[in-house]
């Protein structure tokens, strides 16, 4: 554990890791941007397991589509014939033999929104036969919108001076993880050279600044001795979006003699910052109709915008 830890409570715990020990291990970088973080680690927290910590959830994100039943219909049938095509035989016979079946699910379409229109307007077909329109609604998937949170909440009861040093080092690094830095000129050199600083000392929490610059990202693994355990929950890349420090959880203050408190509660909740994906394959000509798909849709648009630029001549030469 020596040279990993940089904080740790209880203050054995590296020697008890040595033998086995569980505990979570909560590391810190410098951020670069939404995704991607920088250098070494800036600090590297190991503390006991707090209980209810060891979860988590996965959701799915459908909604209901009027005629998203019709819409896949077709769809199937046009990825059907492209396959059969793909397999040698006659793309014509092909599309003959399937006409019917992929402009059956447009002629629904058409049908169902006439219906809908017509009885919008006269209420004939709900109001006079008893018949509500038939939506053909499917649950469609969305894709994912929530990150995964992960919660903790951490008691500390110091028995001495140096574990309430450590608990104190603790919250303020946890502290400087999750707040912002002043970033820009009116901090830097740029200033100083302008004269902007001159002659007073600059605080870099008090002064204004352009820009602030993201907080730290975090990676927390569950840990057995040296190693990460295979068998918990793996949490992704994280952010620490709550911190709440109490020092008189149980609403009574008390202090050591030296002015530490008793018993402190630290309450942290991290985010990921990305989805987490299956381990399914998707198939491959899948995955080769899509890439191909995409192009075409990339070459459109492109052949769209220059059409456009000289449309309205945008994108001649200077001065024509």
């Amino acid at each position: 554990m020596a040279g990993l830890i940089t904080h740790n409570y209880p203050l054995d715990l590296g020697n008890q890791a040595e033998a086995g020990k569980h505990y979570v291990l909560i590391d810190s970088y410098e951020s670069v941007n939404a995704l991607n973080s920088m250098g070494s680690k800036l600090s590297s927290i190991a503390l006991y397991i707090p209980p209810n910590s060891m979860k988590t959830s996965f959701s799915a994100n459908y909604t209901g589509m009027e005629g998203g039943a019709l819409k896949a219909a077709g769809v199937t049938g046009a990825s059907k014939l492209g396959a059969r095509a793909a397999g040698g035989e006659n793309p014509v016979d092909m599309l003959v033999a399937n006409m019917s079946g992929m402009l059956s699910g447009a002629g629904a379409e058409i049908e169902r929104r006439a219906a809908g229109f017509a009885d919008k307007k006269t209420g004939f077909m709900s109001a006079g036969l008893g018949l509500a329109v038939n939506n053909h609604i499917a649950l469609v998937y969305q894709g994912p919108t929530e990150f995964r949170t992960h919660d903790f909440m951490f008691q500390f009861w110091p028995k001495s001076q140096p574990e309430a040093e450590k608990v104190e080092e603790i919250l303020k690094d946890f502290q400087n993880g999750i707040l912002p830095r002043m970033a820009g000129s009116a901090t830097g050199a740029a200033a100083n050279a302008a004269g902007v600083n001159a002659g007073r000392t600059v605080n870099s929490r008090k002064l204004s600044a352009p820009y602030f610059s993201s907080p730290r990202h975090y990676n927390i693994k569950f840990m057995m001795g040296n190693s990460q355990n295979p068998h918990t929950i793996k949490i992704g890349k994280s952010v620490m979006t709550s911190m709440q420090v109490n020092h008189d959880p149980e609403g009574v203050v008390s202090f050591h003699k030296d002015g530490y408190p008793v018993h402190t509660s630290l309450s942290i909740q991290f985010k990921e910052i990305e989805f987490v994906t299956s381990a399914d394959a998707v198939s491959s000509k899948f995955d080769d109709a899509l890439d191909t798909v995409i192009a075409n849709e990339a070459q459109a648009t492109n052949e769209k915008a220059i059409q456009d630029m000289i449309a309205t001549g945008s994108g001649g030469p200077p001065g024509t």
